[in-house]
C-alpha cells in the first residue's frame, strides 16, 4: 500500500512549493508595479543635495517655463496693444463725447476700483465710456428705424427691447460711425459689462444707492406704491457724483456678461420704474432671457475697445 502513498505524499508537497513561488512571483510584480508607478517628485525625492531633479522632472519643467512664458508675453502685448487702443480714443474723444447725428452724450470713465457690500473689490484695468443717460427713444429709432416703446415719448427711454436687439443697435451704430471715419481702429459701441456698469452706477460710493443706504423717490422712479407706473425722461432727477442719470430705476439696463452655461440669460442692472426699491441696489444682478422684450428693459450705451482675451 505504500507504494502509492508516497507518490502522493510529494505531489502534494510540490504543488504547496508551486504556490508559494508563485505568491512570491506575485508579490513582486507587485513591489514593481508600484516602483513604476512613483511620480517624478517622489523620484526626486530620494536624490541627494538641495537642487534634487532628475533629468526627465528638469526637462518637463523647463518646458513649462517656456510655454508659461510665451502665454505670459502674449497677453502683455495684448494689455499692451488694449491699452494702446483705449489711449487713442480718449485722446480722440476727450472727456465728453456726443455722437454725432443722434446726440448721444458718453462720459469717459477712468479705470479704478471698488467695493461691493460684501468687501469684494473688483478692478477695471482700461478706460471706457458710457452714456451720460439711457438711450432715448428717438435716438433708438434714428439707428434702428422704429420705436417698440410702450411709453411713446421722444424723450424717455427705449424700452420693450430685447437683449439681441440691444446688441443690434450697437453694431448698426458701430457701422455708421466706422464708414463716417469717426471711430478710431480696435473700439466699438457695446453693452457695457457688470463690472463696469456697478463701477459706473458707484461712482466712488460703496452703500446700497450712490445716495446712500434708503431709498429715495426724490432720486429714482422705482414702485414705492405711490409712483406713477411708467418710465419717465432719460434727465430725470439728479445724477449720481459722476454724472450719470437713472442709474437706479427708469428702466432695467442690459449688460454684455451671460448669466448661464447655456448662454440663454442675460443680466440686468439698476431697477425699474415697475420694480421694489430692492431690485434697485447697486449690486443687484438680475438675470433675464437674452430674448425677452418687456416695457421695462432698456439700454444704456458704452463706447470701448474690442478685447481680445
Amino acid at each position: 500500500m505504500l507504494f502509492w502513498i508516497i507518490p502522493l505524499i510529494l505531489t502534494l508537497l510540490c504543488g504547496c512549493g508551486d504556490s508559494s513561488d508563485l505568491e512570491d512571483e506575485k508579490g513582486k510584480d507587485e513591489i514593481l508595479s508600484s516602483a513604476t508607478v512613483l511620480s517624478h517628485q517622489d523620484c526626486c525625492d530620494k536624490l541627494p543635495g538641495k537642487d534634487k531633479k532628475c533629468g526627465k522632472c528638469q526637462q518637463s519643467k523647463e518646458s513649462g517655463t517656456i510655454v508659461k512664458s510665451k502665454e505670459l508675453s502674449e497677453k502683455e502685448e495684448m494689455d499692451k496693444l488694449h491699452w494702446q487702443y483705449t489711449k487713442t480714443l480718449h485722446d480722440k474723444f476727450g472727456d465728453l463725447y456726443v455722437v454725432p447725428n443722434i446726440g448721444l452724450e458718453m462720459l469717459w470713465v477712468q479705470p479704478g476700483s471698488f467695493k461691493r457690500e460684501k468687501k469684494q473689490e473688483k478692478h477695471i484695468y482700461l478706460g471706457f465710456y458710457l452714456g451720460k443717460y439711457e438711450v432715448s427713444q428717438v435716438q433708438w429709432e434714428a439707428v434702428m428705424g422704429q420705436n417698440p416703446s410702450r411709453f411713446k415719448g421722444p424723450d424717455r427711454p427705449v424700452e420693450q427691447i430685447s437683449w439681441e436687439d440691444a446688441v443690434t443697435f450697437c453694431e448698426k451704430l458701430t457701422q455708421v460711425e466706422i464708414f463716417a471715419g469717426r471711430l478710431p481702429n480696435g473700439v466699438s459701441y457695446q453693452l457695457p459689462n457688470n463690472v463696469e456698469w456697478e463701477y459706473a452706477c458707484r461712482a466712488g460710493t460703496s452703500s446700497l444707492f450712490f445716495w446712500g443706504e434708503s431709498p429715495a423717490t426724490q432720486y429714482a422712479n422705482y414702485d414705492d406704491g405711490d409712483s406713477v407706473r411708467e418710465t419717465k425722461k432719460v434727465d430725470s432727477y439728479s445724477p449720481n457724483p459722476w454724472g450719470f442719470f437713472n442709474m437706479h430705476g427708469n428702466c432695467w439696463e442690459f449688460c454684455s456678461d451671460i448669466s448661464d452655461e447655456n448662454s440663454l440669460f442675460r443680466f440686468a442692472r439698476g431697477g425699474s420704474w415697475s420694480d421694489a426699491s430692492d431690485f434697485m441696489h447697486s449690486a443687484y444682478r438680475y438675470q433675464i432671457e437674452r430674448d425677452s422684450n418687456y416695457n421695462n428693459l432698456g439700454i444704456r450705451l458704452a463706447l470701448k475697445v474690442d478685447r481680445i482675451d
